[in-house]
């Protein structure tokens, strides 16, 4: 939620559910792709953080392990992605 906020042109986050897991979106402003957190009960101590460029991308963590600083821009351009591709397309005409 932290990188959610410091960044600019995400707008809101909203925690939801999608196929059963949390997943947050910004359904305000519809800038980025859903980030979802799985955990699945064959893998109890393991969960993963899906994020959606092209296909499935997803950072696996152990229940104990502390997020990487390092995953702060991968959340970021998960919540700006759809932003950033208008806006290439726009630059691009």
């Amino acid at each position: 939620m932290k990188t959610a906020a410091s960044t600019d042109g995400g707008g809101p986050i909203e925690e939801t559910l999608k196929w059963g897991d949390p997943a947050y979106v910004t359904s305000a402003t519809k800038s980025g792709n859903t980030i979802r957190v799985v955990w699945k009960k064959a893998r109890p101590t393991r969960y993963a953080m899906k994020l959606k460029f092209v296909g499935d991308r997803r950072i696996v963590f152990g229940e104990n392990d502390v997020l990487p600083k390092a995953l702060s821009p991968c959340v970021a351009a998960a919540l700006t992605y759809h932003r950033d591709r208008r806006a290439a397309r726009h630059a691009s005409r």
